[in-house]
């Protein structure tokens, strides 16, 4: 089956590993009917890191199906995780199937429980019999299937690649996440408590700045939040030095992009609002004259003054959307301190200009170093600082967890003295750790070890 570009519509699987049979059954089936599906059995290879291939299997899927049981919303499982990741890509694109009666299963959460779903639950009574249950399966999945190839999802898939060649996205998003999301993650309840309160408040402040010394895991909070959190409509990982990434003009067309997928009335506001500012575009022919190129897509000037792209792409399409008694969406943008000076100080003043025309529902949330300078320019923001006592605790969680299978009689005793001797830095907490379990590092000697980051990369 094709979208409305010709390409085959790709559907991610999840899944438990405990349903694995009636899945093989349900992929076998989509293929059948000339869907391309991405199925972790077929998919992931021994060596490959399975965080990184579901984030890039859900991204390049127009559509997911999840399959609810007791196992696959167990907390704290890997499908729980993934359900998490695909909620925050592709929270409007997503389908269930219940493998367990509806009525038994009692952790469903509500952002799942709203999705268009179809009973599976008697699969088990057709499986002796392999003809019935083919039969029983094409008929009861019916509903999955029509919504898949509905109007409305062939145009989703259609207009996301129409807006994503207009404003030349890449089709790989930033890689500053994606090292972060490989890696292992402790949970910053205390932090994202906080930003969670603020995220909620329907009347409240409209930015929120996270403060944070460098090295104490802002960024890989932001990475987390954004792949596990569906409130995050559109994120921007600032980096220093990359020009794609650093800039105020690419931020502003990556998070257009991004709210188009999120965002279904916003996303058809900025196709018109595309269509109405379109260009010819026009080469040279063989014969030295200029022609007019019909290639099917849209056109659009290749710069804009930043504040004019801003209210062209995000600012006018956004409040012309319906309010309806929208959850509140987050715009959030990572290590605002690593972008260009003159560009970061560009972006804060698009954003103080343009704030007030923003739709209620949408908030942003930036990340940034204590001594970024943003009080100047927005002086009504909702502050959030890192608290180092509140890190230290949070640098314990992770130290258990990595040394919990090590037998250190000292294993307290290390723990406790890494935490110290940290200030509250996440990273030099990885570093030591790293050392002490490649036995690069004498763990009887934590004595000696420097205290803080800066000294630690002095020693």
């Amino acid at each position: 089956m094709t979208d409305k570009t010709n390409q085959k519509i790709k559907i991610f699987i999840s899944y438990g590993r405990t349903e694995s049979e009636i899945f093989k059954k349900i992929v076998s089936y989509l293929e059948s009917k000339g869907y391309e599906v991405w199925f972790d059995q077929t998919k992931i290879k021994g060596t490959d890191d399975w965080r990184e291939n579901i984030i890039k299997g859900i991204r390049e899927s127009q559509t997911v199906i999840a399959g609810l049981s007791e196992h696959f919303l167990r907390k704290g499982g890997v499908c729980s995780e993934e359900m998490g990741i695909a909620l925050a890509i592709k929270s409007n694109r997503i389908y269930t199937i219940y493998l367990e009666k509806k009525e038994d299963l009692e952790k469903i959460p509500s952002s799942l429980t709203r999705r268009q779903w179809v009973d599976l639950s008697d699969w088990e009574k057709y499986k002796e019999n392999e003809k019935d249950l083919d039969k029983w399966l094409e008929k009861e999945i019916q509903p999955i299937i029509k919504a898949i190839e509905s109007k409305d999802n062939k145009e989703f898939s259609g207009q996301i690649n129409t807006i994503r060649r207009a404003l030349k996205i890449p089709e790989i998003g930033s890689t500053k996440a994606n090292s972060y999301l490989i890696k292992k993650y402790t949970p910053r309840d205390n932090l994202d408590q906080k930003v969670n309160e603020w995220i909620k408040e329907k009347n409240g402040k409209k930015i929120a700045v996270v403060y944070g010394k460098p090295a104490t895991g802002k960024s890989h909070y932001a990475a987390e939040k954004c792949h596990t959190d569906y409130h995050i409509a559109a994120s921007f990982f600032c980096e220093y030095n990359k020009e794609n990434f650093s800039t105020s003009k690419s931020l502003i067309r990556d998070l257009a992009f991004q709210l188009a997928c999120q965002i279904p009335d916003y996303r058809t506001a900025l196709l018109h609002q595309l269509e109405s500012i379109a260009i010819t575009k026009k080469k040279i022919n063989q014969m030295g004259f200029e022609e007019t190129v019909d290639d099917g897509q849209i056109h659009i000037r290749e710069y804009y003054k930043e504040a004019e792209e801003f209210e062209i792409l995000i600012a006018s399409p956004l409040s012309i959307c319906i309010d309806g008694d929208m959850e509140n969406k987050i715009i959030l943008i990572d290590a605002l301190d690593e972008a260009d000076k003159v560009e970061r100080n560009k972006l804060l003043d698009i954003i103080k200009t343009h704030l007030n025309r923003l739709p209620r529902w949408i908030k942003i949330l930036i990340l940034t170093r204590t001594e970024t300078d943003i009080k100047s320019y927005l002086d009504d923001i909702h502050e959030i600082n890192l608290d180092t006592e509140e890190n230290k605790k949070d640098i314990k969680t992770y130290l258990e967890e990595t040394f919990e299978k090590e037998t250190y009689p000292n294993k307290k005793e290390i723990i406790e003295t890494i935490i110290e001797k940290s200030q509250g830095t996440f990273l030099y907490a990885e570093l030591v750790a790293k050392e002490i379990l490649e036995k690069t590092m004498d763990k009887e000697s934590l004595d000696k070890l420097p205290t803080g980051l800066s000294s630690y990369f002095l020693n």
